[in-house]
């Protein structure tokens, strides 16, 4: 009988799931079975949680064998120990669908992820409580916060291991940390530890570096394998052979394989043929080599969620992140899909199934009627005690707003010149500048652009309604503050006695829900104010008006908001902050509007304009969309 029982145990602990590096041959194991990994990324946050499946099983039926995605820390705890694990952000519902597709998951829980989200996924607040934290090093402040954040977390996320019967088999270790340059072994090898003592030790940890030996040196962590990430214009022999002088045994891996690329505003679009990315795919997985093709569905950067990159000048990327990958923003295959489903049936089984581009909804002209000007949405701030009184502005994290605009006051106390050079060199990142409440001029941040003259008198009321762009996602910037963060001169005087306002915003949760909206309703109640001349239409504006989608349709389906017309902004439906829109600046001149955001009959549309209107205040829904407008030259 105990020989038996002995047999038993030891056949139910053969067939125990284990995935695992295979030293000896190269490559991964799993259940014992060599496995080259064929993945892609898909980040949960940028795609509605109605759709994840829908997405998730377009990549099943590529040939996909495996999801990549971070886990964003800012919107898991959008305020300092306040976590938020539903909805967009429910973590665990995400992996249990991809294991329900048929996909195993590789995870990327940071702490920083940078993925041209805002502030690299940390949390603004960081800032709030230091605003000169040493982020991403092993600082016992910054780590405090980390474990806290990871002590919820990776406890979620354990039953979900490969091991004890879920579909992660993968977990990365913060991210490209050879391209930051602390180079600090001891917060690499802290967080190694941290994840191990709440995961365990039987899950593959790893880390991703580019194809640089600098930065493959100050990424590598002792008890971490060890892999590469790179493009179509690397030589795909010399990049491994990169991975090899770090980590000599083992699976080539590509973890971040660009098949597109990202955008900023102002710049082009960026594209990548799709003969360049099956080619180099093609000779990757002839090497047996493990890939992830980064991104797969790039999605959208809702709200406020944008990022922006600070090289030699400060570039906020726009609300798209369709990466020109092998599926659109709105989850369509494209040439690219199929070519890759083409390549990776020479490798591996692929279903027979394809998806199909959906049809989408083109609703025509909008009416929209303004609400509210700059004057009277201070004004009952004001009247509301919503002000932070200050000698010299104030930063928006100082005045508690995470994300959007914060309007400074100030008047002019003594006689100036006329004009006179009003200079801001603290502005983050733009700044609409107003002499009682009427538009004067933009000062910008991404066009270097810190001061004007202005002609303003005394006892005038000079108003800066500063827009926050988007935080530094990668590099050594991302501790970027908002607002006006230095003091402001007119002339050769310092001005003071700062009236700092902070204009309604509740975002950086379940896509950027607003309370600016029911402001606006609120407002109306008990005031009443008439917009009719052209100049009603320049400056700060809210505008509000709605759509029917007839019952007879049955099935909601996507559309687009096209802001011909219209400034610079950002636009609601329904509540949902879908982001923002800046046609001029291009290269996105359309809003994707999932379906999961509409609704039968009236469906209501907010825009929040911060520059100027069209004379007939009409926005239109379209059936296409346009991301690769004209650019300035």
């Amino acid at each position: 009988m105990w020989l038996v029982i002995a047999v038993f145990v030891c056949s139910a602990a053969a067939r125990a799931p284990e995935f695992v590096v295979d030293y000896d041959n190269n490559c991964f194991s799993r259940d014992g079975k060599p496995f080259q990994m064929i993945s892609g990324s898909l980040h949960y946050f940028n795609v509605p949680e109605q759709l994840w499946e829908d997405r998730l099983l377009a990549m099943r039926n590529c040939g996909v064998n495996t999801v990549q995605t971070y886990v964003e820390w800012r919107t898991l705890e959008p305020r300092n120990n306040v976590f938020d694990f539903t909805g967009r952000n429910n973590i665990t519902r995400f992996i249990k669908i991809a294991q329900k597709v048929g996909l195993l998951v590789n995870l990327r829980p940071g702490p920083y992820i940078c993925s041209e989200r805002e502030m690299g996924g940390l949390p603004w607040w960081l800032m709030q409580v230091n605003p000169r934290m040493k982020i991403r090093t092993n600082d016992a402040e910054y780590m405090s916060f980390v474990e806290r954040y990871w002590r919820k977390l990776l406890p979620l996320l354990r039953p979900l291991l490969y091991s004890r019967g879920g579909p992660i088999i993968l977990v990365q270790i913060e991210n490209e940390y050879g391209s930051y340059s602390a180079c600090d072994f001891s917060y690499t090898a802290a967080l190694r530890d941290l994840a191990m003592s709440l995961l365990g030790e039987n899950v593959v940890y790893y880390s991703t570096d580019g194809d640089r030996d600098g930065d493959l040196k100050c990424g590598k962590n002792e008890g971490v394998f060890t892999t590469v990430d790179f493009g179509v214009t690397s030589d795909v022999k010399s990049s491994f052979a990169a991975q090899r002088r770090h980590q000599m045994k083992g699976p080539l891996v590509n973890s971040e394989y660009y098949t597109g690329w990202l955008d900023h505003w102002g710049g082009i679009h960026e594209t990548v043929p799709t003969a360049a990315v099956v080619r180099s795919l093609d000779e990757m997985l002839a090497m047996n080599a493990s890939v992830n093709m980064y991104m797969f569905h790039g999605g959208t950067n809702f709200g406020f969620d944008n990022g922006a990159n600070l090289d030699s000048v400060y570039q906020p990327c726009p609300t798209t992140y369709d990466y020109d990958a092998p599926l659109t923003e709105a989850g369509d295959p494209t040439e690219k899909y199929f070519a890759i489903k083409n390549v990776i049936r020479k490798y591996a089984p692929v279903p027979d199934d394809d998806p199909v581009a959906k049809p989408k909804l083109a609703l025509g002209n909008i009416l929209l009627r303004k609400k509210l000007d700059l004057e009277t949405t201070v004004g009952v701030l004001e009247n509301l005690m919503k002000v932070h009184k200050s000698t010299n502005p104030m930063s928006f994290e100082d005045v508690d707003q995470p994300y959007g605009l914060v309007a400074y006051e100030t008047t002019i106390s003594f006689r100036p010149f006329s004009p006179s050079l009003l200079k801001v060199p603290g502005l983050k990142d733009r700044g609409y500048v107003y002499v009682d409440y009427e538009l004067r001029g933009i000062l910008s941040r991404e066009a270097g652009i810190y001061e004007m003259p202005l002609k303003i008198r005394q006892n005038q009321t000079l108003t800066i309604l500063v827009e926050n762009q988007g935080r530094v996602n990668f590099g050594d910037g991302i501790l970027d503050p908002k607002g006006i963060v230095k003091p402001v001169q007119l002339g050769s005087r310092t001005l003071m006695n700062w009236r700092n306002i902070p204009l309604p915003e509740q975002s950086g949760g379940s896509y950027g829900f607003s309370t600016l909206e029911m402001f606006a309703h609120d407002v109306q109640a008990g005031f009443s104010k008439h917009f009719t001349s052209s100049r009603d239409l320049t400056g700060f504006g809210v505008y509000e008006g709605s759509f029917q989608i007839p019952d007879r349709n049955q099935v909601l389906l996507d559309t687009y908001i096209h802001p011909s017309g219209w400034g610079k902004g950002y636009l609601y439906i329904n509540g949902v902050n879908l982001g923002r829109y800046w046609p001029d600046q291009g290269p996105q001149v359309t809003l994707y509007v999932p379906s999961p955001f509409l609704k039968l009959g009236r469906n209501n549309i907010t825009v929040v304009e911060l520059e100027t209107a069209p004379l007939n205040r009409m926005i239109v829904s379209v059936d296409k969309p346009v991301i690769d407008g004209p650019v300035p030259q």
